[in-house]
């Protein structure tokens, strides 16, 4: 039976379905970067990646 079940008293029960797929065990809620989460980066998001990195080198090649 599908989400209804008959319960002993004869009163149908509706099953509460998860709000959401991801169980609170396995990690709960985690934003999902797009429509897939195993999806490569943009080609934008790459290029400031590395910027990032760049201007983070940069600062530590300026200390002492």
């Amino acid at each position: 039976m599908n989400s209804m079940q008959k319960t002993s008293d004869g009163s149908k029960k509706i099953e509460k379905k998860p709000t959401d797929g991801r169980p609170a065990r396995r990690g709960g809620k985690k934003p999902q970067r797009g429509p897939n989460k195993w999806a490569r980066p943009s080609k934008e998001a790459k290029e400031a990646e590395m910027a990032e990195r760049h201007e983070v080198v940069e600062k530590l090649e300026k200390m002492p």
